[in-house]
């Protein structure tokens, strides 16, 4: 089965010679890191870029299904606040179903820091799949 999808335009990342940036759609740059050659700086951005526009696609497609759950269970006239908890805790366990092997090898081999601080630009962009 050929599946095909569109990832989001942003973030792009660029090398600069054996440097390793990433670039937002606000035009924002974060340094990633920087390799001993140019050649494998661009392997490595390559890399990085499908992956960081991977991670804004499924947050926007768990986000998008998040609101559309929400929608279904307010016609079951359920109080906000339980309708709140229900997603939380529904969102909670079927992360943990997720087996450790995955979740441990989501760690685009960075320093947590840095990566933190990637992902929470990634989590302020906006965009339309």
């Amino acid at each position: 089965m050929d599946i095909s999808i569109k990832l989001p335009e942003t973030p792009s990342v660029v090398t600069r010679d054996t440097l390793i940036v990433v670039v937002f759609a606000d035009g924002s740059e974060i340094n990633w890191g920087e390799e001993e050659s140019a050649e494998e700086a661009e392997r490595l951005s390559k890399e990085l870029e499908i992956e960081l526009r991977a991670v804004n696609y499924v947050k926007w497609h768990v986000r998008t299904f998040i609101q559309d759950m929400k929608s279904l269970l307010k016609s079951l006239d359920i109080d906000e606040n339980l309708l709140d908890s229900i997603l939380i805790d529904g969102h909670s366990m079927a992360r943990q179903e997720i087996k450790k092997v995955t979740v441990d090898s989501i760690i685009m081999n960075a320093k947590s820091g840095l990566r933190n601080t990637v992902f929470d630009k990634i989590y302020s962009d906006n965009f339309i799949v």
